[in-house]
């Protein structure tokens, strides 16, 4: 079907987030998925953003050639608006944002996915890092020196 790539956010309410995306062109909904809300710690959230998919887009294409049905969406979130958006979020008061890149087979909220976690350090994020956004792992971005355990 399509690359999506989904947010789970930990310490900042969705209003907030929300108006810290709007620059960066992406709207977050919550996403009900029971498969990965079971693999979430009590304080995170499963979110979604408003674009029909990533398969077009700077982080989305990098594993596959964007077809004709996916072409290249220079309007999309690029590499930089997601590093950009994680440290606005962190500096507004997140304690954790993750990002989780996966090849969705069915709807984003009835996917059966197995997460890995990958903490990473807000000061030690970087573009080159999103670009290589390992599929099914969430990277999840923490404050500097609170890289939790897995769960």
């Amino acid at each position: 079907m399509c690359y999506f790539i989904t947010v789970v956010a930990a310490g900042l309410p969705l209003s907030r987030l929300n108006e810290l995306a709007l620059t960066r062109r992406i709207v977050f909904t919550e996403c009900h998925n029971h498969s990965v809300a079971t693999q979430l710690r009590p304080d995170e959230t499963y979110l979604a953003h408003d674009s029909v998919c990533d398969c077009g887009t700077e982080l989305g294409s990098r594993l596959r050639t964007p077809s004709k049905r996916h072409s290249v969406d220079p309007a999309g979130p690029t590499a930089d608006d997601w590093l950009t958006l994680i440290h606005s979020a962190m500096n507004a008061g997140a304690k954790r944002l993750g990002l989780l890149y996966h090849w969705y087979t069915h709807d984003v909220t009835t996917e059966t996915i197995t997460v890995a976690r990958k903490p990473v350090p807000v000061d030690l994020l970087t573009t080159a890092m999103l670009l290589e956004l390992p599929e099914d792992t969430l990277v999840m971005v923490t404050r500097t020196g609170h890289a939790p355990a897995d769960k």
